[in-house]
């Protein structure tokens, strides 16, 4: 599924997450309920180093993930947060200053998620959301590589 993106949002691939949506897990149902996620800012690389020195490699498990179904050699974190989210309610999670998600937790073990880059709303979308599912959200980016934001449900 793909989503036209504002041509008023030049730079970096925080604009072009929009490239995909993809849920990696097994859908499931559950109850309202708070729900603890674990959102997490990539860079995917053929390059053996970030150019960011503060970038720390995914760990083993999160990269083998990635590594299934995404082209790139290396994935190295840039921002690693870990939330709450209470029932019906909104959580605004800054992952860069130009990449924040907004995760609002709805009936039917459903999440809305929504990317705003530098202010401005990117994308969104609703998608079911139990525990041990992921949702990336991943764009191009340029030199050949690619940003995703991870979301974890723990």
């Amino acid at each position: 599924m793909s989503f036209p993106l504002p041509a008023s949002l030049p730079g970096r691939c925080f604009y072009a997450f929009l490239a995909g949506w993809v849920l990696l897990a097994r859908p499931s149902t559950a109850v309202a309920e708070e729900i603890k996620v674990e959102a997490m800012l990539v860079w995917g690389t053929n390059e053996d180093k970030s150019k960011k020195p503060d970038h720390q490699p995914v760990d083993a498990k999160t990269a083998k993930k990635l590594k299934k179904i995404f082209t790139w050699k290396n994935y190295f974190q840039e921002k690693h947060v870990v939330t709450t989210i209470a029932n019906r309610t909104t959580k605004k999670i800054e992952l860069s200053s130009e990449c924040t998600v907004e995760i609002r937790e709805l009936e039917g073990a459903q999440v809305e998620v929504q990317l705003v880059g530098k202010g401005e709303p990117v994308s969104k979308a609703t998608k079911p959301f139990t525990k041990g599912e992921w949702i990336v959200i991943g764009g191009d980016d340029r030199n050949e590589c690619a940003w995703f934001v991870i979301l974890k449900r723990l």
